[in-house]
């Protein structure tokens, strides 16, 4: 019988990426369905680790240096065999691994901000997470993303953006609110109006609750 992956199983990959990464000087923190997660988003299971780190270097660098910092992390060739995939092993026989994507920031090509060491969050496992309404906003140009692909496979990503967003929306309060977050770039200010407006598009009864953290479109 195979093995399936747990909540814990997820939390301990996370802790075992960042603990590598920053005992190789590099500061992360978690963003995607885990950082829901530890958000409190609790009603799904996560599918895998998405791990903002704040560098200079590549993904491929990154991954590279996990690797060779913990042997419990490996390599597969992805479609086509034009990059790789990272995964750690939690388990070798029977096997059970969790895929850990990497991710830069930049307005291309994930448009995730650069976030200052003191607005990232530590979650209560311990473990830093992206500020929510980040992670929120990012879940909606995920969703925006997926829905003007032209492949199947992000088509069907469709309806679980949908229910996490709705989700995530019930969490918000007052201390979402973006004038607390002034160091956010004007480059992010502006997509983020931009995937929200196409969000209330078709959701128009969330616009006050996108208002209420100073999202007014």
């Amino acid at each position: 019988m195979a093995l399936q992956v747990q909540m814990k199983d997820i939390r301990r990959v996370a802790r075992r990426t960042v603990e590598a990464l920053e005992e190789g000087g590099y500061r992360c923190c978690l963003f995607g369905s885990a950082a829901c997660n530890l958000w409190g988003m609790s009603y799904r299971m996560p599918n895998d680790i998405d791990v903002v780190v704040f560098t200079n270097h590549s993904q491929e660098d990154i991954k590279d240096y996990l690797v060779n910092a913990n042997n419990r992390f490996f390599l597969v060739d992805g479609v086509g065999g034009n990059y790789q995939v990272l995964w750690y092993s939690i388990c070798w026989r029977p096997r059970l691994r969790v895929k850990v994507d990497i991710l830069i920031p930049g307005p291309e090509p994930m448009g995730i901000p650069y976030v200052p060491e003191g607005a990232i969050v530590a979650s209560p496992s311990g473990i830093p997470v992206i500020p929510f309404p980040l992670l929120l906003i990012l879940k909606v140009q995920g969703w925006r993303d997926h829905r003007g692909s032209s492949e199947e496979r992000f088509w069907l990503k469709i309806p679980q953006d949908e229910a996490d967003i709705k989700q995530l929306l019930l969490m918000l309060d007052h201390e979402d609110h973006l004038n607390r977050f002034g160091w956010l770039p004007q480059w992010f200010i502006g997509n983020a109006y931009k995937v929200i407006g196409a969000y209330i598009k078709k959701f128009s009864r969330t616009r006050a609750t996108w208002r209420s953290i100073g999202l007014y479109v």
